[in-house]
């Protein structure tokens, strides 16, 4: 077993010498060690207006799964969360994968 070769770090060994989180880091980054994470502070009227329809210009990491959840639990399907999102479908499913959602194959959305 190769291990990564980020200091301190003794996971298993992915790709370019870097295990899964850092090798993920690199990609996303450009770097295995980024000085900086993205926030996962939580703007939560920022949440409500995107779950409403009226999504702000940008929303963080942490609000976009909250949103994704909160369509999600109204029964909507993954082209109309990208949509409502501006976003892209392959991007919901990412997030709902993520969250450990399983896909909504049919049914209505529930109003709020």
């Amino acid at each position: 077993m190769r291990a990564c070769t980020v200091p301190g770090c003794n996971a298993e060994h992915l790709a370019r010498n870097y295990c899964y989180v850092h090798y993920w880091r690199w990609y996303r980054y450009g770097t295995p060690t980024p000085a900086v994470l993205p926030s996962r502070d939580v703007d939560e009227i920022a949440v409500e207006r995107a779950v409403a329809g009226d999504p702000p210009e940008h929303l963080t990491f942490a609000e976009r799964e909250l949103v994704v959840r909160a369509l999600h639990a109204r029964k909507m399907p993954d082209p109309w969360i990208a949509e409502h999102l501006d976003i892209g479908p392959y991007g919901v499913r990412s997030i709902r994968q993520r969250l450990g959602l399983p896909p909504v194959t049919r049914g209505r959305p529930i109003a709020a």
